[in-house]
């Protein structure tokens, strides 16, 4: 994959959306996520289809069709780079 493709591909997520997928890879449902970021279930449910346009539709664990509230395989590798890049930002306080 081209380098410049996939810094061009991840600049369409925010700070808010690195967010909300750590607290989706910590088990949090969507409802809970809007509430503890005091975002409407709107914006969670836009940044859930968001994931899937940039990933892939597999990030999820899914019963039938409907999402179910989990992390797939794909998922949690996306995640622990994820947990990097906060780990990364947070550090930035430090300077």
């Amino acid at each position: 994959m081209n380098i410049n493709y996939s810094i061009s591909h991840l600049r369409k997520l925010d700070i808010d959306d690195i967010m909300v997928w750590n607290l989706l890879a910590e088990g949090k449902k969507p409802g809970q996520i809007a509430r503890e970021l005091k975002l409407s279930a709107p914006a969670i449910s836009h940044r859930l289809k968001k994931f899937q346009n940039l990933f892939g539709k597999d990030i999820f664990e899914y019963n039938g069709r409907e999402y179910k509230e989990g992390l797939s395989e794909k998922g949690k590798n996306i995640s622990k780079e994820f947990v990097k890049a906060l780990l990364s930002l947070s550090n930035l306080e430090k300077c």
